[in-house]
């Protein structure tokens, strides 16, 4: 055979395919993707033996053996580093003997294995591999027999079906954990397994040990020898009950905003970029005096939108342009619109724009009310475009609002602690990937619920308040000040070091120890008691971090109060 009869297809196949001379295993070949595998150029690849190439690109760290001789070779499945994937790869190696301009050579080929191709790989090399591979898959594998019998099961599927041990399912079949009426789908999707066909992934409810039910995803894939029919089937299957429940709870609110939707008394509709319709209400469909659907799939110019307004002549073609490339500008807008009897209204939108996880616009809503009784009154017109931005304004304002009381403590005006939480985590990977220290000072007002008893609850809410605005006042603008409960502060200090951090909590001590308080015309004090903890001295857990503050503060008001701790029962002063 000439060269360029077989090396022409082969330099194109998507199999990495190398020569190697018989004699020294040199490559001599290497087809593109073999290039673009490797990540070498031809010259480079021809330098260097097969051998070397493969250990140096093993992930595995384990030793490679290729004969001198197709004859020779078993089978190998083994794990290189692919350069043209971020991640390693599975390749199974083929070769035969070759006559490679005048020179006996061996013709290797690396093919890539799916994760399913490597499962269903006959065992690989041993069962033994096979069933590790099953063993630290996260979902539930079995394999059955043709008739569904279950021969083996992953350590994971046992406790899928609420079993003790794996060995209860072994003989029974997988169409006895399925509620009856699943068995003659499930038994449809074997049997088109069985005969060669791409079954996919199926849903199903299934049954546990006690009786209850859930669901089930399921695949299914044949395990066969070459030239064989098969013997068993390979099944992988996990709880999607979460997942499904997920699905019900959206399809709920689609329902509730469908329902909420088509018995609004406005106009709403949703467009593509383009400028074409893609939902429509009733009340629209209505309004316009078209039937059910019959706007769908319809540009809105030259259906509900003229080409210009017939009093200003403002081209509406542009505007719609327009608003697709700066919504903003648009958020409202009032234009001229047609009836499909080809009556002008006027019509005041509200338009937002929807874009995908990627940033990109994907749809226009916009919601529309007929202003046609208004247009000619000026003054009623530009008091509605008023209402309609301090309503927007409002909106904004109110939600700017909640935002702030979901994080702000009410009587202390401090972070809560659902701020702290989210802070802490967010400032310790900061300092973490910085490699800059953190440390937290936990403080509790000493005797509180004396105070409380002796004075009441405005006593205690004024020392409280006393406390916060001192902290806030004697804190760097990165430092996060928060009121963890009752009488309880965090203060987050990036940044800080454990020493800065207790002198900080030492100098927050004696300030508030000279702050005076009049209550029922008594006058009288108040101490703090802190612990500190750090990374990265002590943690770089935010949880653990706060429970060696916690513990530091208990033994600081174990020993005496009105005093800095460390962990350990390390102090920094004792009063």
């Amino acid at each position: 055979m000439s060269k360029n009869a077989y090396l022409l297809p082969i330099d194109h196949l998507p199999v990495v395919i190398v020569f190697t001379d018989a004699q020294t295993g040199m490559i001599c070949f290497a087809n593109q993707y073999a290039i673009k595998t490797f990540g070498l150029s031809l010259e480079a690849l021809t330098k260097t033996s097969l051998v070397e190439l493969l250990q140096l690109q093993n992930s595995q760290n384990t030793k490679i053996h290729l004969p001198l001789s197709a004859t020779q070779l078993h089978e190998n499945i083994f794990q290189i580093k692919a350069a043209h994937q971020d991640s390693h790869i599975w390749v199974e190696v083929h070769a035969d003997d070759i006559e490679y301009e005048d020179r006996n050579c061996i013709c290797v080929s690396l093919k890539e294995l799916s994760e399913g191709q490597l499962m269903l790989s006959e065992f690989t090399q041993t069962n033994t591999l096979y069933q590790n591979l099953m063993r630290i898959s996260p979902n539930a594998a079995f394999i059955t027999d043709t008739q569904g019998k279950i021969i083996f099961c992953s350590p994971h599927s046992h406790t899928l079906f609420s079993y003790h041990h794996q060995d209860e399912l072994l003989n029974t079949r997988i169409f006895d954990l399925l509620v009856p009426n699943e068995v003659t789908r499930a038994r449809q999707q074997f049997a088109s397994a069985l005969e060669g066909m791409n079954t996919g992934v199926q849903e199903y409810i299934a049954i546990n040990k006690a009786g209850a039910t859930f669901w089930l995803e399921l695949s299914v894939g044949v395990i066969k020898q070459p030239n064989q029919p098969p013997k068993s089937i390979l099944l992988v299957g996990r709880d999607i009950s979460y997942r499904k429940k997920i699905e019900a709870d959206l399809q709920t609110q689609e329902t509730h905003y469908r329902t909420l939707i088509e018995s609004a008394r406005s106009v709403i509709l949703h467009m593509s970029p383009d400028g074409h319709l893609l939902f429509v209400n009733k009340y629209a469909e209505e309004f316009f005096g078209y039937g059910p659907g019959e706007l769908i799939g319809q540009h809105v110019v030259g259906t509900i939108v003229p080409e210009t307004e017939s009093m200003t002549n403002r081209d509406l073609r542009q505007m719609i342009i327009d608003i697709f490339q700066d919504t903003q500008n648009y958020r409202i807008n009032i234009n001229e619109n047609m009836l499909k009897n080809g009556r002008r209204v006027w019509i005041a939108w509200s338009n937002g724009a929807i874009y995908d996880n990627q940033g990109r616009l994907v749809e226009i809503c916009s919601v529309g009310n007929d202003v046609t009784d208004h247009r000619q009154a000026k003054l009623e017109l530009e008091a509605t475009h008023q209402q309609l931005q301090l309503q927007y304004q409002e909106i904004h304002a109110l939600q700017d609002k909640l935002r702030e009381q979901a994080t702000r403590d009410p009587l202390t005006n401090l972070f809560n602690r659902r701020y702290l939480e989210e802070t802490l985590l967010r400032e310790l990977a900061r300092c973490l990937r910085e490699k800059i220290p953190l440390a937290i000072v936990m403080i509790d007002i000493d005797f509180f619920k004396q105070i409380n008893d002796s004075y009441g609850h405005e006593a205690g809410d004024l020392i409280l308040q006393q406390a916060a605005t001192l902290l806030q006042h004697n804190t760097r603008n990165e430092d996060v000040v928060c009121r963890y409960g009752g009488e309880e502060f965090i203060a987050v200090l990036p940044g800080a070091s454990i020493e800065k951090a207790q002198e900080r909590a030492e100098f927050w001590r004696v300030a508030f120890e000279k702050l005076i308080f009049t209550s029922k015309g008594i006058t009288h004090g108040a101490t703090l008691s802190c612990g500190v903890s750090a990374y990265p001295q002590h943690t770089d857990d935010p949880d653990e971090l706060i429970k060696l503050a916690d513990d530091a503060l208990y033994y600081a008001k174990s020993h005496g109060r009105n005093q800095v701790a460390l962990p350990h029962s390390k102090l920094k002063q004792t009063t």
